[in-house]
């Protein structure tokens, strides 16, 4: 019964209020990482099937273990070649 709001990227994002969202649970799409210095802003899970964007994001893929991800099948072996999570 709790609400959940799914963020897409896009330039739209660098005029939303993300204070509104703080007790929200949110999702974010693709590179929605392109905001997260600028607002503060970091969404519970991140969803990445696009295999170019996901190449595109390998650092902060690797670099993030504390964020849920998911990915397609395919980019998560790519990325995961040393056998950690990412």
């Amino acid at each position: 019964g709790e609400k959940a709001v799914i963020l897409f990227s896009g330039p739209s994002l660098l005029k939303t209020d993300f204070n509104l969202l703080r007790n929200t649970y949110t999702i974010g799409l693709n590179k929605i990482n392109l905001i997260f210095e600028e607002k503060k802003f970091t969404p519970d899970i991140v969803i990445a099937f696009d295999e170019l964007v996901n190449k595109q994001n390998k650092d902060f893929f690797i670099n993030s273990p504390h964020l849920l991800k998911i990915l397609n099948y395919k980019s998560y072996n790519a990325l995961n070649k040393n056998g950690e999570d990412i």
